[in-house]
């Protein structure tokens, strides 16, 4: 299990990547601001019965949040290429789109044989 630190520092980093606002944050969990600032800045310790709503606004497991996953890497690298899939894809036009959601189907279904 990772330390209060080591689970307050990969908030921020997830947070950050994810191009959140401390605010934004605190209201996609239901938290006050000047709460979920006293976290960062390690002024209290981390609720680990928050444990489950922290991750899903981060769009991570829990056990990965709090380091059980045996898998974190891998974890790691899903979060990374659907960040880089939705950046790509937010760039593109849209007959681009829809040239890339076809290609994908058709890969999918190739697959699914």
């Amino acid at each position: 299990m990772r330390t209060n630190e080591e689970i307050i520092d990969l908030i921020v980093k997830l947070r950050k990547e994810q191009g959140l606002s401390l605010s934004r944050l605190a209201e996609k969990i239901n938290m006050p601001k000047s709460t979920l600032s006293r976290y960062e800045n390690y002024s209290r310790e981390f609720p680990l019965n928050k444990a489950d709503v922290f991750a899903s606004a981060l769009g991570v497991s829990t056990q990965y949040l709090l380091g059980f996953d045996a898998d974190e890497s891998s974890n790691q690298l899903e979060f990374d290429l659907r960040k880089d899939i939705i950046d790509i894809f937010s760039a593109l036009d849209l007959d681009d789109k829809i040239e890339v959601i076809d290609f994908a189907k058709s890969k999918k279904k190739k697959k699914s044989k």
